[in-house]
């Protein structure tokens, strides 16, 4: 096998190897760079390697082989050391290089290489630098295989064959534990550029867009059944594909977009939260990508999507930065959406400082987007949700908020939206109450209503259009399978609810909530007035949410809660951690270190702008702009 460090796990179609107990799966090449060595083979030979790419006329020196490896492959975790053992030299004639004999010396005894060889280059075409395996008259990329040991993932990809950036086969069959597994190629092989600003990037997608050739499952098996391998890969994907990123897998989420508390998961388990003890929740329709992010420092990015607090909740209690873009920024097509008019793609990372690079790719030229003239004049420190009863949690935010403050220079504007709203109300509405216009309209005469709740502008007219919208999914798997299909709870209550809508209510409520827009875009964000206007609110009260809590009654959410203001305003919002505070688990019965999150929202278009205000705030207060993976969002591992 070449080495007594190495062995294979398989030999079969897949060919999986172990070197000093890290564990790969080989994946061909489509070009066979590598052949013709002089390296002893037989048919079962697998043998690890590095490629050094050089051209003609270079000399190769100590510090050019020490910069290789601190700059390149100590950065990747694909590499290990035994892969020194031989190099390849790739790209010319070994009497068109010099190696000076420093950096002969490295090789011999810093990197214990045994055996090297000079390839020639035979096409225009280079093969990266970077750590590769040889044998059985291939070329082959390791490609590194990680469990996915916090249930994360619905279906993990793999390529067929090296080069291609293309989506090609489920990794079904790599598995740990009964769990599904994930691969990972060399960072090594990709360097970024203008046309491929993602290039290399790993991301995990939650299972509501479309990738041609699978099912989107949506976490719900009779959905995945009636609906089975889609035929196109969603709008929003293609772009993040095409400039370079790599789809890992697609995640978990609350089954049909709906509310899924931990304890109400039937057919999938809920994902595990790394963060606090690693029983809390998840939380919120995207948590499986969060959750991800939150596990495992192999992974970039996440892409989710979010209605009213889908990305943001999880994005806190996962502990990771989160946007909710601009709505209408990005294209939804192959995005599964019950509610086009509040549902937008978001994305996720550990890392502020890689945000404008990934939304700069992702959004492209947007014509929705706008030039930042200037920093925001305004931040609304909304009375209407904070502070909250947390003091602790208050701390944190309350020393943030102190941060923006610095870097805006300006005062914060304490504001209440429900006094706004007393003061300038729109033209024509009678309740000076906010809430009660967003919540208590059954009360109005004339729409023949028998209505026995409060009917909540927030969420009752998208709950009468999702059921609407839902109308093919109930009857086809019916006239296909000759039974109804399975929904959890959540949502067959939602159905129930829907059903007591009239049209007349649903046209209603929306009128409300298009007359609230309005007014948030005209006197709260004062977008007439320039994008100068930011505000801020906690997610969250900073207690702990146990996997295993008893789930909370159904209710209707007040189109009044903050998750609503940006996305029925259509603005961007950003969730932060922005510090830690300690609780007693019960579970783990010690102290640990529970995430504080805020949110800032601004006016549409300034996703840019808004990103740029958070990351400065961060820095002001030598906060970190790049978290950890684990039990906290500070320290790697969380010990």
């Amino acid at each position: 096998m070449g080495s007594r460090y190495m062995h294979t796990l398989a030999y079969e179609e897949d060919i999986k190897i172990c070197i000093d107990g890290v564990h790969f799966l080989l994946v061909a090449c489509q070009k066979n760079w590598l052949r013709n060595f002089a390296l002893p083979q037989n048919e079962y030979s697998l043998s690890p390697l590095v490629v050094y790419s050089v051209s003609r006329g270079d000399r190769i020196t100590k510090t050019c082989l020490e910069n290789f490896r601190s700059n390149e492959l100590k950065k990747d975790d694909i590499f290990q050391p035994q892969f020194l053992e031989r190099i390849v030299f790739y790209g010319c004639q070994k009497d068109e290089v010099d190696i000076d004999e420093d950096a002969a010396e490295v090789l011999a005894k810093s990197w214990a290489t045994t055996w090297t060889f000079m390839a020639v280059l035979e096409s225009e075409e280079r093969i990266p630098s970077g750590p590769y395996v040889y044998g059985r008259d291939m070329t082959w990329q390791p490609w590194r295989i990680y469990e996915d040991v916090n249930n994360t993932m619905m279906i993990t990809f793999k390529p067929q064959t090296s080069g291609a950036n293309e989506l090609l086969g489920e990794l079904d069959s790599v598995k740990c534990s009964n769990q599904l597994a994930a691969v990972v190629p060399s960072r090594c092989y990709f360097k970024k550029s203008k046309a491929r600003p993602l290039n290399g990037e790993r991301i995990v997608v939650k299972d509501v867009f479309d990738m041609k050739g699978f099912p989107t499952s949506l976490c719900n098996k009779a959905w995945r059944e009636l609906y089975g391998p889609q035929k196109e890969t969603a709008v929003s994907l293609q772009i993040l594909v095409d400039k370079g990123a790599i789809i890992v897998g697609k995640a978990r989420l609350n089954a049909m977009i709906v509310r899924e508390e931990t304890m109400e998961c039937v057919e999938f388990l809920a994902p595990f939260n790394p963060r606090v003890d690693g029983y809390q929740t998840s939380s919120g329709s995207s948590s499986g990508s969060c959750a991800a992010l939150g596990a495992y420092d192999w992974l970039d990015f996440a892409i989710g999507s979010d209605t009213n607090g889908s990305c943001r909740k999880p994005a806190h209690w996962n502990g990771c930065y989160a946007i909710r873009p601009t709505h209408g920024v990005l294209d939804t097509k192959g995005l599964v959406s019950f509610c086009p008019q509040f549902d937008v793609p978001a994305f996720f990372g550990r890392d502020l400082s890689e945000f404008p690079n990934f939304a700069q790719a992702w959004y492209g030229d947007s014509p929705l987007l706008k030039d930042a003239i200037s920093l925001p004049k305004r931040l609304l420190y909304p009375l209407d949700y904070l502070p909250t009863s947390n003091k602790s949690q208050m701390r944190v935010v309350n020393s943030f908020v102190e941060d923006l403050v610095s870097v805006l220079g300006i005062k914060r504007t304490e504001y209440s939206l429900a006094e706004e709203w007393k003061k300038n109300r729109p033209e024509g509405v009678e309740e000076d109450d906010l809430a009660e216009y967003l919540r208590l309209v059954c009360r109005r005469s004339g729409l023949g209503l028998t209505w026995l709740m409060p009917a909540q502008a927030g969420t009752l007219p998208y709950y009468r259009d999702s059921y609407d919208a839902l109308k093919d999914f109930r009857e086809s798997y019916r006239e296909k399978f000759g039974k109804t299909p399975f929904v959890h709870r959540a949502l067959r209550w939602r159905w129930d609810v829907s059903k007591g809508v009239s049209d007349e209510l649903r046209d209603e409520l929306w009128g409300r909530i298009w007359t609230y827009k309005k007014w948030l875009l005209e006197h709260v964000l004062q977008v007439d007035q320039g994008p100068g206007t930011l505000l801020i609110y906690a997610i969250e009260d900073g207690s702990p949410n146990y996997r295993d809590a008893e789930p909370p009654p159904f209710e209707l959410i007040s189109g009044f809660h903050p998750f609503y203001i940006s996305t029925i305003a259509g603005t961007p919002e950003v969730v932060a951690p922005v510090g830690e505070i300690s609780h007693y688990s019960k579970i783990s019965e010690r102290e640990e270190p529970m995430p504080v999150s805020v949110a800032v929202l601004s006016a549409p278009g300034t996703d840019m702008l808004l990103i740029d205000v958070i990351k400065r705030a961060m820095e002001q207060g030598d906060r970190p702009t790049k978290l950890a993976t684990g039990r906290s969002i500070y320290h790697s591992g969380g010990e």
